[in-house]
């Protein structure tokens, strides 16, 4: 114990300073022959943010990944003119406006690929 403390005071300074920089409240438990005695500290708003950014930051790069996985299995596949339909089947996507819009039509617009086959 700090000089100039007495018994009491940690929960009410605790409670006050979690107060002043926006914490939430602390959640206080006990069972009923009060054997035990819980606190549970919920996360400050900040962290829960950074933590969603965080998330979203890493959703975005895993899909980058994938997409450039993908778009690397349609130039592997057109080294021999095919069907969309095969190329699609190839890679492994089942949705056709997806494979289309997401991994077709940017190479194309790019110059990467061309369409050889009409259909």
């Amino acid at each position: 114990m700090f000089a100039g403390e007495g018994r009491g005071t940690g929960i009410p300074k605790m409670l006050k300073a979690m107060q002043q920089n926006g914490s939430p409240p602390p959640v206080f438990e006990t069972d009923e022959d009060r054997t035990f005695f819980l606190v549970r500290l919920p996360l400050h708003p900040h962290f829960i943010r950074e933590a969603e950014q965080r998330k979203r930051q890493m959703t975005g790069q895993v899909a980058g990944q994938v997409t450039g996985q993908v778009t690397a299995g349609v130039l592997r596949s057109c080294q021999q003119p095919r069907k969309a339909s095969e190329i699609q089947s190839l890679v492994g996507v089942k949705h056709r406006e997806t494979f289309q819009d997401n991994y077709l039509k940017p190479p194309i617009a790019k110059g990467w690929i061309a369409l050889t086959i009409p259909e």
